[in-house]
C-alpha cells in the first residue's frame, strides 16, 4: 500500500474517502511516529480514567455508597485526573479542588501549583494506571 491509497467507509448511503497520506508520512518520520504513539497511548489512558471513574461514581451514587468511595485514598486523585483528561490533560482546579490540595496517592502528589499545568507521565504513568485499576477493583469487590 502506498501513501496515495485511501480507505473507503460506507456512511449512510454515500461513501466517504479518507486520505491516509499524512498518517503514512508521520509514521515514516521518527519524531512523527513518536508523537502518534504518545497520542495513541494517551487516548487509552484518557478513556480508562474517564470511563472507570464515571462507572464507579455513578454506581456508588445510585447505591448510596458515595461516602465510602470518597473515603478511599485514591478518589480525589483519580477525580482530578479524570477532570484533567477532559481538559486535554491539563489540570483546571475549581475552588473546591484547591481547598483539598495537596492530594497524594502512591507517592504521587497533586498540588495547587499544578493548576493549569499538563499531567505528565511522571505524575501518572501507564504503570500507575494499572495500580489504580487494581485498587478500584478491590474496592468494587468490597462494596455492596
Amino acid at each position: 500500500m502506498n501513501n496515495k491509497e485511501c480507505t473507503e467507509n460506507l456512511i449512510g448511503n454515500s461513501y466517504q474517502t479518507i486520505d491516509l497520506t499524512p498518517l503514512g508520512i508521520n509514521l515514516r518520520d521518527k519524531t512523527g511516529k513518536e508523537i502518534l504513539i504518545e497520542c495513541f497511548l494517551k487516548s487509552g489512558l484518557r478513556t480508562t480514567i474517564r470511563e472507570l471513574f464515571e462507572v464507579i461514581y455513578v454506581y456508588c451514587k445510585q447505591t448510596n455508597q458515595t461516602e465510602k468511595l470518597k473515603q478511599t485514598d485514591w478518589f480525589h486523585f483519580i477525580r482530578l485526573l479524570r477532570n484533567a483528561t477532559a481538559h486535554d490533560f491539563r489540570f483546571v482546579f475549581q475552588k473546591k479542588d484547591i481547598e483539598i490540595l495537596p492530594i497524594t496517592w502512591n507517592e504521587k502528589t497533586i498540588t495547587k501549583k499544578m493548576n493549569q499545568s499538563h499531567v505528565t507521565l511522571h505524575l501518572f504513568s501507564y504503570q500507575d494506571c494499572w495500580k489504580i485499576i487494581n485498587e478500584i477493583e478491590r474496592f468494587v469487590n468490597e462494596i455492596e
